[in-house]
Order: structure tokens, then sequence, then C-alpha cells
């Protein structure tokens, strides 16, 4: 008998869980002002609703040198982009022990209005995963976009193709900052992961005897075997302030 999982309360043939999770994960892109090679991919995002807000929250370290009003969402064909009504980060002072800071998020709950078929895209971020013993983690979800897995068409089609990754991990020790949460990748990547950042994990514990799916977090960093991700309980309380101001 095929195992389903739970999630948001629906159950999930888990054949089919890998391909209904990719939709919570977005590729973040950036106009570029040049007339030729209009959008390039910054990475990934995490989209979350939360409080009625349609949010995608993604590494501050991604907007290095990026102007917050020229990041954009893309359709998945890549016809359309859709630009956010504002961005709020973790405004802290550097701290090398730890990633909490690591954060940004931007509204997209006012774009949205007139793009209503992107909102089945946000993951429902109502609670984080409870506290359970490591043998009730049965496994991990990373999504994401590599830089290296992408289709640039700009200058044939003015067309940036995404193509997303999934991979599967396996918790591992915990690491000194309290934060994060390391896994190791059930198979190495056999791509540079280098524009992951950003994008969903994806967690699935045993609750009672239910398989059940949460929001991990959002990867951080990653090599071809192990990736770091923040805690979701961070993220959460982060949006907790972002959207209280």
């Amino acid at each position: 008998m095929e195992t389903s999982v739970s999630l948001n309360g629906l159950f999930i043939p888990s054949r089919n869980l890998e391909k209904h999770l990719t939709t919570f994960c977005k590729s973040l892109n950036v106009w570029t002002r040049d007339p030729i090679h209009k959008i390039q991919l910054l990475g990934s995002g995490t989209p979350v609703k939360f409080r009625d807000r349609y949010l995608v929250v993604c590494s501050a370290q991604q907007l290095d040198d990026i102007d917050p009003k020229d990041v954009c969402l893309l359709y998945s064909d890549g016809s359309l982009a859709i630009t956010s009504s504002g961005v709020r980060y973790f405004k802290a002072p550097v701290r090398r022990e730890t990633d909490e800071f690591d954060i940004a998020v931007f509204d997209f709950t006012e774009a949205l209005e007139e793009h209503t078929s992107f909102r089945s895209h946000f993951w429902n971020f109502d609670y984080v995963p409870p506290t359970v013993s490591s043998d009730h983690v049965l496994a991990i979800l990373a999504c994401g976009f590599p830089f290296d897995d992408q289709v640039y068409e700009l200058w044939e089609k003015n067309h940036l193709r995404t193509r997303i990754r999934a991979a599967v991990a396996l918790l591992e020790n915990q690491p000194t900052d309290h934060a994060l949460l390391k896994a190791r990748y059930q198979s190495p990547l056999d791509i540079d992961p280098n524009g992951m950042s950003g994008g969903p994990v994806y967690v699935v514990q045993l609750v009672g005897e239910v398989p059940t799916v949460y929001l991990g977090g959002m990867m951080l960093r990653s090599g071809r075997e192990y990736l770091y991700f923040l805690k979701s309980g961070f993220i959460m309380d982060f949006l907790n302030q972002a959207t209280m101001k």
C-alpha cells in the first residue's frame, strides 16, 4: 500500500510529494535595466502566505549590490515579471557566530491582486515543525534554482527559462549556530548548487503515526554533499516583526 503524507490537512500520495512541494519555490529575479539582457536570475525564494499576506523570503546576502525595487517574480513561462510592494531586512550588527539575521522578505500582496493565479504557489505558513527526536524526521527536501541549470535565451527570445531542482536529504548533527540545521544529501548533487540559496527546505516528520510535511526552513548555503538551512522558527519570528511594522 502506498504511503500518503499529510500536507496542510490534505493527504498527498508520497509519489507526488516532490512535484507538489516544488510549486512552493520561486526563482528570484532582478531587472537589470539592460536593453538586451533585461532579466537576471538572483537565486531562489521561499513564498509563504502569512497573516493573509503573500510574502517571499530570501537570504539578505542575495541582495548585496541589488536595488530591492528591481527584484521580481516571473511567470513559469517567463512571459511576465511581477514586482513587490516593499522589502524588509533584519537590521542588526554583523555577528559572525550566527546566520540568524541573514534574512529579507518581499511583500507581493498588492501585486497578486492582479495576478491571482500566483497565490496557489504560496505555502500557508501558520506553524513550524514540532520538536521531535531525530528518528521521527523521515526526510528533508531542499528546493531551488541552481544558476548552471537555467536556460538563458535572452539574446534570441528575451526569455529566461527556469528549472527547479529538488534534492532529498537526511538530518545531520546540529551545527554550532543555534539558528541553523545541517543536512546531508542522500546522493551528492551532480551540479553546482550556487543559486539554490533562499529556497525552501521541507521536512517530513512523524506526528503520531502520520507522516506530515512542514516548512522546515530556508537554505542559506550548500555544497554538493551538505546544506545548511535557517530554521523556520526564526523565519516566523522575523515575519511576526516585519508584518507588525
